[in-house]
């Protein structure tokens, strides 16, 4: 149980807005879906803050183009 907490603990520090992968790295939206998903799993959502997220995510979003970019200057991602 200790463990689960610890990796719940460590995935929350990783918000910041969106989630980054990485300590020190700029959040991602590709890591915003797979941190997110962890946390899912480890039953820890109803502790993400979903706005800060929902509003990381929406910037994103390529409208023109479709898909989202890793970032909100980047071109969306076709994979």
């Amino acid at each position: 149980e200790w463990r689960r907490q610890r990796l719940v603990e460590w995935c929350l520090r990783r918000q910041i807005g969106g989630f980054q992968g990485r300590i020190n790295k700029d959040p991602d939206s590709c890591y915003s879906f797979w941190v997110g998903a962890c946390l899912h799993m480890l039953g820890a959502a109803p502790l993400i803050d979903v706005e800060s997220v929902q509003a990381f995510c929406s910037t994103c979003e390529k409208s023109s183009t479709g898909g989202f970019g890793k970032a909100p200057d980047a071109r969306a991602d076709v994979l």
